[in-house]
C-alpha cells in the first residue's frame, strides 16, 4: 500500500512538469525530485518505518 501511494505521488511530480497546461509545465528535474522526496517523507512520518518480522520474534 505505501509503495503504491510513493509511486503515485513521484508520477503526480513527473506529469506536472512533463505536461503542458500546468503549473509545473517544464520546470526541471529538481522540481520532480523535491516532489518524489516529499512524497516519500510525508508517507515515511505518516505510517512510520515496520520492523522486519524477523526481528519481532523472540
Amino acid at each position: 500500500m505505501t509503495k503504491l501511494a510513493v509511486e503515485c505521488v513521484g508520477n503526480g511530480a513527473v506529469a506536472d512538469v512533463d505536461l503542458e497546461g500546468t503549473k509545473g509545465h517544464h520546470s526541471g528535474w529538481l522540481t520532480i525530485a523535491m516532489g518524489y522526496g516529499f512524497g516519500v517523507m510525508f508517507l515515511v512520518l505518516m505510517f512510520g518505518g515496520y520492523p522486519e518480522p524477523t526481528s519481532t520474534r523472540p
